[in-house]
This record gives C-alpha cells, structure tokens and sequence, in this order.
C-alpha cells in the first residue's frame, strides 16, 4: 500500500459545469488532477483543459489502465446499467485504485442487490464539525426531534447527492425510520409545470423535503441543489435541550436557555477571504477516502435505501417503508 502522502495523483469524471469546483476541492485536498473525463459527448477535451490533465472519453478503458491513486466520480458514471458500474468498480479494486463518487451509486433501488455503493465524498455525517460532535451527542441524547438541512449549488451534486447525504446523517442519530414521506419540487416548478420525481436517484433535480417517523421520535429534511450557496445545518431535540450545528460550529442550549456548550469560529480579519464550506467538507472527505485501504466501501448504503423510499414517497403521494424498499430491491 502506498504511503499517505504519496496519495496525490487522481483521475476525475465530472461535468463540465463541475470543473472550477472540482479544481478547487482537489487542491484544497493536496491532489493532482493528471487525467480527467467527461460524460457528455465531446466535453472531455474541455474538463481537461480546464483542469490542466490528459483527456479520456471511455471510463471503462481509463479505470483498466490510468496509473492513479484513485478515481472520483463527480459525476453519474453514464454506464447502460448497474451490472457495467459494478465491473468499473470491481476493476478498480482489482488494481488496488481506490473509487470515490460524489452521485449515489447505485442509483436504483435494484442496483442495490448488484453491487456496494463506493464511498461517497460530501456527507454531512462524515465532516468537521459533526465528527468533533460525538462525545457532545452521546451526552445529550436520547434525541426526540430533528432537523436537517443540505442545500447546494448544482456542481457540488445532484439533489440525490444531497439527500442521501442529509438521511445518512438522520440515520447516524435515530437510525432507520419505519416510513418517509416526501414532497418533490422540480427544477421547472416555477413556469407551472410540476413533474413527478424520475425513478432513480440518476439526474435528479431540484429541491425535496421529507418526514421520517419513528417510534418515539420524528425528522424532517431538506435536499437541494438548487440553492445559491452551500447551506448545511441539523438542530437536535432532546429532554436535555436544543443542540444546533451549522458548517462552522454548534451550540448546546440547556432547558433553561442558558447555553451549555459552545463551538464558535475565530473572528475572521475583515481582508482574509471566507473558505466555501462546500469546498472545505468535500475537500475532507476526499483525503479520508484515500486515506482508507482500496476497495473499502460506504457505509451509507443504508441511507441510498431510506432516498429510494423517500423518492418512491414523492411518487406515490404516500408515505413509505425502506423495510418495503429492501424487499423490492431483493437485499
């Protein structure tokens, strides 16, 4: 295995509206972007030269044969179906590369039986300062209530990246609901025209919330990719008070209003520039997942099945169970 810092040199398959962010992550990640690629036809010339990297078109060709540490998928793999993306990632684990992947994969709720989903980068629960939290949350559990919001610009992922990422976070908490109701608002909601969410979380759009119910205990979430900027924040409710966490930092309001315990950032000079959270939680994520040994997987593979009951909710207009979910997909 190669030595940490070693880790550097990155192949990347990403949109062509995704190039400034992507440059941006990888530096602040202390990688090299030395090949990258493009799923639209005929835009990998233009992802390259952006990013300053050798240009490749077929993705199955490049995971068999580009000499990196490691591939991210910033975008969907485009491949015909789940049995294609699990050779992709079953090839890159063979040669020891790892995979990382900003959409969720598998996309579909069936995919879900074929194969694993690689790790993905952007998830709350895995960022500062929600991993500074875990001694806090113990402290201040059993939770009763919560609150999550992930919004995002469209380049940072699509609305299925930010909704798994927002119920994997739930789930970190509560764990698995009994069922989720959701409301789908599409990207052209604003002209009149309201269409049902597709049936896999591949190229889904826009802003979605939801309800998730348990026994002793509810959730609601926000998703979107839609929004100006990068908006992250979770308030919890326990009998011990209100715990709220932002990008920057949290506070622990007791009972009685007073504040219990505080995590604020430094007062910044008025000349130094503010670091795009966005950025900053992808950036971490990105070094945690080279850091891991090849061919480790995610573990959100739970959350992929709670958007699919979500997704499913949006549809139907009726609440539904990731329970149902798993025995549809067969897993």
């Amino acid at each position: 295995m190669r030595a940490m810092s070693q880790v550097r040199r990155i192949a990347v398959w990403l949109g062509p509206h995704q190039a400034a962010f992507v440059q941006a992550v990888a530096g602040s990640a202390g990688c090299v972007v030395t090949h990258a690629g493009a799923p639209d036809v005929g835009r990998s010339g233009d992802v390259s030269v952006a990013l300053g990297a050798e240009p490749f078109d077929d993705l199955r060709a490049a995971a068999a044969t580009l000499d990196v540490e490691a591939f991210w998928l910033a975008a969907p793999m485009g491949l015909p179906d789940e049995r294609a993306e699990a050779r992709l990632t079953d090839e890159l684990i063979a040669r020891g590369v790892r995979c990382v992947t900003t959409e969720p994969h598998p996309a579909s709720a069936p995919g879900l039986a074929v194969y694993a989903p690689p790790g993905m980068v952007g998830l709350p629960a895995s960022a500062e300062p929600w991993t500074r939290l875990a001694e806090v949350r113990r402290e201040f559990s059993p939770v009763r209530m919560m609150h999550a919001r992930t919004w995002a610009r469209p380049e940072a992922g699509s609305l299925g990246a930010r909704l798994v990422g927002v119920l994997d976070l739930v789930r970190a908490v509560l764990g698995e609901p009994e069922s989720v109701d959701a409301v789908y608002v599409g990207p052209r909601a604003a002209s009149g025209l309201h269409a049902a969410p597709p049936d896999t979380l591949r190229d889904l759009h826009g802003d979605m919330a939801a309800t998730l119910r348990y026994p002793a205990a509810a959730a609601v979430v926000e998703a979107s990719d839609a929004a100006p900027r990068w908006e992250f924040s979770a308030t919890l409710m326990s009998a011990k008070g209100r715990l709220h966490v932002t990008d920057t930092g949290w506070e622990w309001l007791g009972q009685d209003g007073n504040v219990v315990d505080a995590h604020r950032p430094a007062t910044r000079r008025a000349a130094a520039p503010k670091a795009d959270p966005a950025v900053t939680w992808h950036a971490a994520s990105l070094r945690a997942a080279l850091a891991a040994p090849p061919g480790v997987q995610g573990d959100h593979a739970p959350a992929l099945v709670m958007a699919h009951a979500a997704l499913l909710a949006a549809r139907t207009g009726q609440p539904e169970s990731p329970d149902m979910i798993r025995r549809l997909a067969g897993v």
